[in-house]
Parts: C-alpha cells; structure tokens; sequence
C-alpha cells in the first residue's frame, strides 16, 4: 500500500465521521432529525463508499504509478469532502455545492476506469460498467446543481437516482465480471479495507479528545472509559474474526461481504460519536434517545456477523455464534430497560458492555485456535 493510498483512506474516513457527528449531535440536542435528514446521509455515506471501492478497485486491478491517476484521485478527495459538508443537511455549505462536488467526484472515477481500460484492454469487459454508471451518476447529479434548494423532494429524487445509476452497474455488472477475470488481488484488498476499519476507529479517539477540549473535567468519566473499551474491542471482534477469514472473490458473496463492511463502518461510527458525546455530559443530564442508541452496537455486531458468515477461504463458524449470541443479548437489554423506563445513559451502557463481552469472546477464540496451531505443528 503507497502513502497516497493511505492518505486518499484518510480523507475519506473524514468524510464519512462527519455524517456520524452530525446525527448524533442533532439527537442529543434534540433538534429535527427526520426522516429526510436520515436519507441524505445514509445516501452521503453510500456514495462516498462506493467512490472509494472502485478508486481502490482500480489501483488493486491496475497497480503502478500512474501519475494522471493519482491526480484525479486528489481531485476526487478534494470533491468528496466539499459533498459531505454540503449535503449533511447543516447550516453548511448549500446544496448545489454538494451535487457539483459529486459531479467532479463521479467524473474522476470515471476517468480512472477509462485509464484503466485503455492500459489494459483485457479488462474492459469489466472496467465498461464502473466507467458508464459513474458518467451517468455525473450526469444526473449536474443536472441536481441548477436545481433550487427549495425543491427538496425533487433533488433527492435525482439524488437517489444517481445512486442508483451509480452503484447498480457495480453490483449487479461490474464486481461479478471483475471475480471471473481473476484478476483482483485479495491481499491488497483486504489490507485496504483493513486500512480503512483502523482510521474509522481511531478517528473515535479524536472526537473524545475534541468533544473534551476545553474542559477542565471530565463529565462523564465512565464513557470515557467506555470510549477506549469499545474502540479496542471493535477492533478485537474485525481483527479476530474477519480479517484472518480475508475477503470471498466470487460473485454475490464479495457484495454482501462489502454490505457488512459498509454496516459495521456505520455502527463504528455511530458508536464512537455517541460515547465521545456522552462523555462530555454528567450521568443525570444523560437521557438521548432510546430508539437510536442501542442501534450503534446492533450495526457494529450486524456488520461483523454477515462478514464472519461470508468470511473468504477459511470458514469458522463459532465466530458468527459469538456474535449471534451478543446480538441476542443486545436484543433482550434493549427490551428490558426500554420496559422498565431506563434512562439513554443505561441504554448506552449496556450496549457498551455487550460489544465489549463479544470483543473479549472474540479474542478468547483467536488464542485457542492459536494454541491449536501451535500444537499441531509440534
């Protein structure tokens, strides 16, 4: 992996934390988090994903130095971050903005593919679906730039037929022509990904630090204790039972296998944003809302269940029970408190201590089996 490619993973991990801080700042603030709101930035966080799987799609089939490449990937780093201020919905930068960055966005990728199938015109097959989706998402989100702000309905109509045009052409064309050419390298692929998991982790770090900034206490000392727990025991349960699996190249499993990174991204996010907000805050000022919480945790161990059952060559299922179970537990908790009139704090609370059992689960097994191997080889 070059210094570029991670500098290009950084970015975009920015980006993406930027949605999470938005959602959970509005919940605790109790302002109008909607419907409509909810949409954009699922959208936002959709297309910004897919941007960064067929860059990275491209640099794994394609690898070298390429100097026009790299340039319109800074482009494209430059654009996604200007989309991500400007359709978070926030007294931000205005919408037009936001369609005329992913505009440029899509273009890049657009050009990258072509690149790529003018380098290698054995892969065209392949690179002809990444190449006219993205020209047709470019297009139709140009056609959201001259259109008012006022027409909400209107621009997320063409927001989501971007979206569509966009990523079905990958899904549905693109990825299961790329698995039967064989010609995309797992390793690199999987390093990337797993790139990618570390910096969203860590940027859980820096909003703790930010939230607390100023501050001569700490309010809530128990989720800031909370915030180092989880972060560690998410990267424990990613680490322990989906990384070593690595990452299925057939047709429909590598798509759901990236649904799962894309659900366990988003409850990463989610989580270390709301513990991080939480401990900004003393225990009696803690309520938030019940409905929003304990979801952090059930994306986190969702996500991390559909990657343990795809998995890639190597298949173990107790992994995916350990992570059944925890999302059962996370289930009844849920019910029980939310019944017994609970405040948000306890709702946050246990969903902490559920991901924090299944990251310690997790690492008991990846000993074990280490032992294992270790005796077997002796």
């Amino acid at each position: 992996m070059s210094w570029f490619e991670l500098f290009y993973d950084l970015v975009i991990v920015a980006s993406i934390a930027h949605g999470s801080h938005l959602v959970v700042q509005d919940i605790l603030n109790e302002d109008s988090f909607d419907f409509t709101m909810g949409t954009w930035l699922i959208s936002t966080f959709v297309i910004t994903f897919a941007l960064w799987f067929s860059t990275t799609t491209a640099v794994n089939i394609a690898p070298g130095i390429v100097p026009f490449r790299k340039s319109l990937m800074f482009a494209q780093m430059f654009s996604v971050t200007v989309a991500n201020l400007a359709l978070s919905r926030s007294e931000g930068l205005p919408d037009d903005w936001g369609f005329a960055a992913l505009t440029a966005a899509f273009a890049t990728v657009a050009c990258i593919f072509a690149i790529t199938g003018r380098a290698r015109p054995d892969l065209r097959v392949a690179t002809g679906p990444w190449m006219w989706g993205s020209v047709a998402a470019a297009v139709l989100l140009a056609i959201g730039v001259v259109m008012p702000d006022e027409w909400v309905t209107a621009e997320l109509c063409v927001f989501a037929l971007a979206i569509v045009a966009g990523v079905l052409p990958i899904v549905l064309v693109g990825i299961p022509r790329m698995c039967r050419l064989e010609h995309m390298e797992p390793g690199h692929l999987s390093e990337r990904i797993g790139q990618l998991v570390i910096i969203v982790i860590g940027e859980s770090f820096l909003g703790l630090v930010l939230t607390l900034t100023g501050l001569n206490h700490v309010p809530g000392p128990v989720f800031f204790v909370a915030t180092f727990l989880v972060a560690g025991s998410l990267w424990a349960i990613y680490f322990s039972s989906v990384f070593p699996l690595g990452l299925p190249l057939t047709p429909g499993r590598l798509e759901l296998w990236l649904l799962g990174v894309m659900v366990f991204l988003v409850g990463v996010c989610y989580s270390a944003e709301i513990l991080a907000a939480y401990a900004a805050v003393e225990w009696s000022k803690q309520w938030g809302s019940h409905s929003f919480i304990p979801l952090t945790a059930a994306y986190a161990l969702a996500g991390a269940l559909i990657l343990s059952l795809i998995g890639g060559q190597i298949r173990d299922i107790a992994y995916a029970r350990v992570h059944v179970v925890a999302l059962i537990v996370l289930a009844v908790a849920w019910i029980a408190l939310v019944a017994a009139g609970s405040p948000g704090n306890l709702l946050l609370l246990a969903s902490s201590i559920v991901i924090i059992a299944d990251g310690l689960a997790c690492m008991a097994l990846s000993r074990a089996e280490d032992r294992r191997t270790v005796a077997s080889a002796a």
